[in-house]
């Protein structure tokens, strides 16, 4: 299932109408309807707030697929799962084909069939370029940077001794 298409079920299942959903969103019916069809895709921002408005964890908004069925491959399996959390919420989603079992991802324009060395390189790839920007992100506000130490995880908040120290 899409994103849309879990919505539209987790909204059914809640009793809402889309007008209800739309409500407690403070946006319009209309904006709903795309969502569930396919025509435009949430923020994950936006499907935060679905799903508390229905009453579930976000992650179950996001796509996911069963594909064990696809070569048996765990590897393919685990690579197929994460990459499809990360580009679906671009719009992009995945499937099986169902002549070969290859796993392809859906472009507005077209198919593109995968292998396991694609899918690997395209993780890698992922993975490597959100390590650089959140290395940059950081550099970029440096001045907001809590080392570890000085952070009380338990409560969320920054311990007093860094306080100290910054003066």
């Amino acid at each position: 299932m899409n994103i849309g298409e879990k919505i539209k079920h987790s909204r059914k299942k809640a009793g809402l109408t889309q007008k209800e959903l739309a409500e407690n969103l403070g946006v319009s019916a209309a904006m709903i309807a795309q969502y569930e069809t396919g025509k435009r895709n949430p923020k994950f921002e936006t499907i935060k707030k679905i799903a508390k408005a229905l009453n579930i964890e976000p992650h179950t908004l996001l796509p996911n697929a069963d594909y064990n069925r696809a070569l048996g491959d765990k590897a393919l399996t685990a690579y197929s799962v994460i990459l499809e959390q990360i580009i679906g919420l671009k719009g992009y989603t995945f499937g099986i084909t169902e002549d070969d079992d290859s796993l392809y991802i859906n472009y507005p324009d077209g198919i593109l069939k995968v292998s396991l060395d694609i899918t690997e390189d395209l993780q890698e790839n992922i993975e490597s370029y959100t390590e650089f920007k959140m290395q940059e992100l950081k550099k970029k506000y440096s001045e907001y940077f809590i080392p570890k130490k000085y952070f009380d995880f338990i409560n969320r908040v920054t311990k007093p001794e860094y306080q100290k120290e910054e003066e």
